[in-house]
């Protein structure tokens, strides 16, 4: 009898043992969520302004800064796309029309490459066009059937690219490679649940091709999610303090009575680099002159630097370590100026 009721307690323990490591098994592969303050960035640096003379006629879309360069998508029929050079403001290149016919375009996007190549996607037209400079060359090719059209893209090498869809809006994430069917990645299933729409979590993406990761940023959320490929979550970083969204009766964010967080999202392979507003829409309908942020961290999410703007930009990209660019859409004259410290 005594033998059997030591036999039972050693089989108990065992299981006991069992069980404890399951649940250590399944911490471990659960992601994390880090919660930081404003005052866990080290150090904080107040950044000069500097007017780059554009001689040209911009309605700026997006850009991108290729080197002495910078690569612009216009909003209109013709010269969608240019080549300006940040020193002269000279426009070096102009070139492409809006329309479906042998070199036009439909829905081009910019994705920034190497130093040298950038690609412009046309989903409309479903092909890929690759620029090498500094001659401008363009080499047209197709990309297959996708039928998808992105809000986002990013690439991340060897034809691969990170983007969100655009219908529905931003509410899934998508691996894809040139010549293959995407790949659905990422559902925001976690904020699927908690909103009916998904304009309270729409945001930028940036993605770093060496290191596996994809950021995701949220403009009314303050927060941002670390992926990689796999579509798999490895951190949400969360900064104090915020505030939630302010929604309407349907569910839509009220833009301008809620906090507009994260506009613009870059990175280098140790980097990420978010464009912080930290004011509501109305605030920013009366005002420009505010005081906005561009936020370091690294790819684990920890906060580094930040670096303080006295007005709002409408999107910025990294020159160098002591340098970026911002966009300001509402001057024609000089719509982009240096950012530097």
């Amino acid at each position: 009898m005594i033998a059997l009721f030591l036999t039972l307690i050693r089989k108990n323990i065992m299981n006991y043992k069992w069980s404890f490591f399951i649940i250590l098994l399944f911490v471990a592969c659960e992601s994390e969520h880090t919660i930081v303050d404003e005052k866990s960035f080290t150090e904080t640096m107040l950044l000069k302004e500097k007017s780059i003379p554009v001689k040209a006629l911009l309605n700026v879309d997006h850009f991108l800064v290729k080197n002495e360069l910078l690569i612009v998508r216009n909003d209109r029929t013709d010269s969608i796309f240019m080549g300006i050079n940040i020193s002269s403001g000279n426009c070096e290149k102009a070139w492409g029309h809006k329309g479906q016919g042998p070199e036009e375009y439909l829905l081009p996007r910019l994705v920034n490459l190497s130093e040298n190549n950038f690609d412009i996607i046309d989903f409309g037209r479903q092909n890929k066009i690759i620029v090498t400079l500094p001659n401008y060359d363009l080499k047209r090719e197709p990309i297959g059937q996708n039928t998808d059209y992105p809000m986002n893209i990013k690439a991340i090498g060897n034809g691969r690219y990170i983007y969100d869809v655009i219908m529905p809006r931003q509410q899934d994430l998508k691996f894809w490679k040139i010549g293959e069917k995407p790949k659905l990645i990422y559902t925001f299933s976690d904020l699927k649940s908690k909103y009916k729409n998904s304009s309270v979590y729409q945001g930028v993406i940036t993605a770093n091709g060496n290191n596996n990761r994809i950021a995701y940023i949220y403009q009314y959320l303050r927060r941002f999610d670390i992926l990689d490929f796999n579509g798999k979550l490895i951190n949400t970083i969360e900064i104090t303090p915020n505030q939630k969204a302010v929604l309407k009766n349907d569910g839509q964010v009220d833009e301008t009575n809620s906090l507009v967080y994260y506009m613009g999202a870059k990175s280098t392979d140790k980097f990420i680099y978010l464009y912080y507003v930290g004011h509501t829409g109305a605030e920013l309908r009366d005002n420009l002159s505010v005081v906005t942020y561009i936020e370091q961290y690294d790819w684990e999410g920890k906060p580094i630097k930040r670096y303080q703007i006295n007005r709002f930009i409408f999107d910025f990209d990294i020159k160098s370590d002591k340098l970026f660019i911002g966009l300001d859409r509402y001057s024609e004259n000089a719509p982009f100026f240096q950012l530097y410290y």
